[in-house]
């Protein structure tokens, strides 16, 4: 990826609104291989990264605090999350950037006249499809 550009979509995942966010990730993670994933707190649990690790990946994930910590670690461990933290959420960043770029070229967050399952799958794929496609074209014939 270049700097000031957006990245290329690679993959989507849709799930049911009602699914926990790690419940899908799980999905994910355990379909794709030999990929580094960027991921917030919500994304830490151990297990998790290793299902990843397994498959050939990477999942960096930042970490949760625990309770259980003594005095002079937890600030040393404040301290190191901080910029662990800070490492992740600059990366991420682009990523971020991506979602409100696709959400504002295509408010594919407004789907209130959508009524079916059907009718949201065409929307989402639709507007990912018409934002995605210009992107991934200039990025593959582009010199």
């Amino acid at each position: 990826m270049k700097l000031g550009t957006l990245p290329v979509l690679e993959f989507a995942f849709l799930s049911p609104a009602s699914t926990n966010d790690l419940a899908a990730q799980r999905q994910v993670l355990q379909s794709v291989s030999n990929r580094i994933v960027l991921a917030d707190k919500a994304f830490s649990a151990k297990d998790l990264k290793e299902v990843f690790t397994d498959n050939g990946g990477q999942l960096i994930a930042a970490e949760r605090k625990n309770r259980w910590e003594s005095k002079w670690y937890k600030q040393w461990a404040r301290a190191a999350r901080h910029l662990h933290a800070r490492l992740i959420a600059s990366h991420r960043q682009a990523i971020e950037s991506y979602f409100n770029a696709l959400d504002q070229a295509t408010g594919i967050q407004y789907a209130s006249r959508v009524r079916s399952t059907k009718g949201l799958i065409v929307h989402t794929l639709g507007r990912l499809a018409a934002f995605a496609i210009p992107s991934l074209m200039h990025a593959l014939f582009s010199s």
